[in-house]
């Protein structure tokens, strides 16, 4: 049923009945003029197709950042010498190397020393760029004879409780060999910048 304006007084009405209800003017076959408020729909196709498009070209961008940064730590453990299976699983294989122990140790540390650095926000925090480069910048040693190391970062903020964002710094004490996380310390402000 679609609405009609009548041919007499312009209401719409019905396009099955036979008279007008406001005038009671009959309505035949040939005075159906339909409202000129009826519109045909609008399609979102478009709209839809944009949202689709755009999902679809972040998902491609993310997909190609993950992949650049998964060669370049493939690079990164080809040239420390080490085998692609011995630099992921084995820390012992690195020796007295603190570069090869920090690299080995990154990927199973990040995770534990994240969520221990997020619970000691009082509030909101927010991760700045761990995704593309992880969260750990420097790394020293923290016990060369026990072979522990401490992996330091400042890409997190913590919100106050008026809404201000501070730039926090951290220090995640870690045994490669055990895979297990010692310590972590939190504090406001950036890493001293190391010169190499």
């Amino acid at each position: 049923m679609a609405l009609i304006a009548c041919s007499e007084c312009k209401k719409l009405i019905s396009d099955q009945a036979s008279t007008c209800p406001s005038c009671g003017m009959p309505q035949s076959i040939k005075s159906k003029v339909t409202a000129p408020s009826a519109k045909k729909p609008k399609t979102i196709l478009p709209e839809r197709s944009h949202k689709f498009f755009g999902i679809l070209a972040l998902v491609l961008i993310a997909t190609v950042v993950l992949f650049s940064a998964k060669k370049d730590e493939k690079k990164d453990e080809a040239s420390l010498g080490l085998p692609a299976a011995a630099a992921a699983n084995n820390a012992l294989s690195c020796g007295e190397e603190l570069d090869c122990l920090a690299k080995v140790s990154k990927r199973d540390a990040e995770k534990s020393c994240r969520d221990n650095v997020e619970g000691q926000a009082k509030h909101s925090f927010e991760w700045t760029n761990w995704a593309i480069d992880g969260i750990f910048t420097q790394y020293s040693w923290r016990d060369r004879q026990a072979k522990t190391i401490t992996l330091a970062g400042d890409t997190v903020k913590f919100q106050n409780g008026f809404g201000a964002w501070t730039i926090m710094r951290y220090y995640c004490d870690y045994d490669p060999a055990k895979k297990a996380l010692l310590s972590v310390r939190v504090s406001e402000g950036r890493l001293p910048k190391v010169e190499k």
